[in-house]
Order: structure tokens, then C-alpha cells, then sequence
């Protein structure tokens, strides 16, 4: 089972900037950025289920916010999805 720590900052290599928080930006942190969205992450939710809620590979989810060496969430964290097709 893979975490996103409290507090952990996720780096999109090659994907543009990290995803500013909410509470930096005074938005909801639904902004989108060449095509993906931030998501908000919820009490509960697993990296698995976030990517299969979008429809995407773990695998893709993981790269797309930098998470294969250190795959930790936790609630109010933003990451970056891909729109359902």
C-alpha cells in the first residue's frame, strides 16, 4: 500500500510546477494545468483508489506526481489526474 506523508511536497519531473495548495492559491485546488487537474486528496483514499477513481495506471498516477521512491499521501494533499476520457 503506498502513503503520501503530511506535509510532503510532490515534484511532476518534466510536468511543469509543483501543485500549489488551496490555501496558497485561495481556490478550491480543482485548477487544471496542460491538460491534468489537482486533486485533492480525501481521509480514506489510497493511491490506488485515486488513480482508479480517473481511470488511470497506478504506474502513470505514480510518475505523474513523482511518487515511485516515496509514495505517501494524506488528506488535503493535491496531486495531479488525468481527465476521464
Amino acid at each position: 500500500m503506498h502513503f503520501i506523508k503530511p506535509g510532503q511536497r510532490l515534484k511532476i519531473p518534466g510536468r511543469g510546477a509543483a501543485v500549489p495548495s488551496a490555501a496558497a492559491n485561495g481556490g478550491s485546488g480543482d485548477e487544471s494545468a496542460g491538460g491534468k487537474f489537482a486533486y485533492t486528496v480525501k481521509p480514506g483514499d489510497t493511491l490506488y483508489s485515486i488513480a482508479k477513481s480517473h481511470a488511470m495506471a497506478l504506474e502513470d498516477f505514480l510518475s505523474l506526481n513523482g511518487l515511485e521512491d516515496a509514495p505517501k499521501i494524506f488528506p488535503g494533499q493535491q496531486l495531479w489526474v488525468l481527465p476521464r476520457d
